[in-house]
């Protein structure tokens, strides 16, 4: 089992969405200033945003393909 020491810890990055967020240190920093709740609050916004992005994609998506069909439908 491959354990890590207290610095390689420090140098752990919190990734959001393809970016830094923050660094161990910082993060540790940000919960004992706000606490846990809040901290995991934001954390989770930062999460649901890109899935509520993905699902207005997929909705506009199906608007468009349902728009073809009854489209397409009038045609015949």
């Amino acid at each position: 089992m491959n354990t890590r020491t207290s610095s390689e810890l420090r140098n752990l990055f919190i990734m959001a969405r393809g970016r830094v967020i923050f660094m161990y240190d910082q993060l540790v920093s940000l919960i004992s200033t706000i606490g846990f709740p809040i901290a995991v609050s934001i954390y989770l916004l930062i999460r649901f945003e890109n899935k509520i992005d993905l699902l207005v994609k997929s909705i506009e998506d199906l608007r468009e393909d349902i728009s073809a069909v009854i489209k397409n439908q009038e045609k015949k």
